[in-house]
């Protein structure tokens, strides 16, 4: 993230659109190092007809993302069509990650193109699964984008309470295991961090969090040095955890 996007955030505008645009490959994230291989996935028990539907192409290095709609479905072979604007390559063979959603964890499947129909009105993709099949099973592994503007203050010591100071951030993805903090505050590993979440609307408005990681994205002296952190949060109370896991796993499925 640069300067320039940074201030940008930190006018709530870039929060509001996305909000507003609802879509879901803007807002969320999956972290598939903590999955598990599914071999001989039958995808007709998984999906139906009109489900939406992830995809992931990479095109010279860099990740595109889209949506699709099924339109039909078989043991080993999807049809589909692009419900938003994407520069992606229809070549036969080209390879796509379909990511989808169940009650219970997110699925990523590879697929190769195997033909493009044009009925008149659309493009159908017919694509067949590679049996490359991976879930997460846990939904604390799920990242939010929401570029969310917070307070938050430092703690000196971990069984103290924290500064009386508060300073400002901006929440760029969360989880039910930590956050991605930016901000013009210099930030130590290892210290802790008290964050203002009440834009959750929980039973709970703070929480502790300790910094894994600090990035500093100063380009120059003259330029205000800014701070990209991974913050993992001190669960005090597990059930607080599962709340917040529940509030992430709501925000989800408006976004599908």
């Amino acid at each position: 993230m640069d300067k320039q996007n940074l201030n940008y955030i930190l006018n709530d505008n870039f929060y509001l659109k996305c909000k507003k645009e609802r879509r879901w490959s803007i807002m969320l994230e999956f972290d598939f190092d903590n999955s598990r291989r599914i071999n001989n996935l039958d995808l007709k028990s998984k999906l139906i007809p009109k489900d939406i539907v992830k995809l992931g192409v990479v095109m010279e290095q860099e990740k595109y993302n889209c949506l699709a709609k099924i339109t039909d479905v078989e043991t080993e072979t999807l049809k589909f069509k692009l419900v938003n604007e994407c520069n992606i390559p229809l070549d036969i063979g080209q390879e796509f990650e379909i990511i989808f959603m169940q009650k219970t964890g997110v699925y990523k499947v590879l697929v190769e193109l195997e033909e493009v129909i044009n009925n008149g009105e659309d493009l159908i993709l017919k694509v067949r699964a590679k049996d490359k099949n991976y879930k997460i099973q846990n939904r604390s592994y799920f990242r939010l984008n929401i570029y969310k503007r917070i307070n938050f203050t430092k703690i000196t010591k971990f069984d103290a309470e924290s500064e009386i100071q508060e300073y400002q951030g901006v929440i760029e993805n969360i989880s039910a295991a930590g956050v991605k903090l930016v901000t013009h505050v210099p930030l130590v590993k290892s210290s802790h961090l008290n964050l203002d979440i009440s834009f959750a609307g929980l039973s709970f408005d703070k929480v502790i969090a300790k910094v894994s990681r600090v990035d500093n994205k100063a380009t120059s002296f003259k330029e205000a040095e800014y701070y990209e952190a991974g913050l993992e949060f001190v669960w005090e109370d597990l059930s607080h955890q599962d709340e917040l896991a529940n509030w992430l796993n709501r925000q989800t499925n408006r976004y599908l």
